[in-house]
């Protein structure tokens, strides 16, 4: 099992260049209406604990949340739950987003595919494959949280209800 140190190596695996992560945002939505936006290359670490998150920035500052605080999340750096696979052009979608009971994939390529869903402290919450056009894929078992799809060279983020 591979073990991924930082939440941010998982925002390396979403975007390939240091162009778009300079473009690519964290937003944080409180629920008394402010909004904080970091820029992925500003970040070195997100911490999810029982009652906080703390961002880890490259300066060496540290902020930390009250979860109790935080309205939303928003990941904006369009990578979408639709993503384009460079073997044949399809579009891998995605859905829903939030994910209830099971997650659901269309438009795989052809052949066998290897599926691996990873939370934000990098543990592999789920390994598989696939060998069909679309997959159903039961995550009843997850517990809620942020979560990133890996399948070949793509990577594509949900929120497990």
């Amino acid at each position: 099992m591979i073990k991924i140190k930082s939440a941010i190596l998982l925002a390396f695996i979403l975007v390939s260049t240091e162009l778009v992560l300079s473009q690519s945002q964290l937003i944080f939505r409180l629920w008394d209406g402010t909004e904080n936006t970091y820029t992925f290359n500003t970040l070195t670490k997100l911490t999810f604990s029982d009652k906080n998150i703390e961002i880890n920035k490259v300066d060496g500052t540290k902020e930390p949340y009250a979860l109790s605080t935080v309205r939303k999340l928003v990941f904006n750096n369009d990578q979408s739950g639709i993503k384009t696979l460079p073997q044949n052009g399809q579009k891998l979608i995605l859905y829903p987003n939030p994910v209830g009971d099971y997650l659901f994939l269309k438009n795989i390529p052809s052949g066998s595919h290897p599926i691996n869903i990873y939370s934000l402290d990098g543990t592999v919450a789920y390994s598989g494959y696939s060998s069909s056009s679309e997959e159903r894929i039961d995550l009843s078992a997850l517990p809620a949280g942020f979560y990133v799809l890996k399948m070949s060279n793509n990577a594509l983020k949900f929120t497990k209800e």
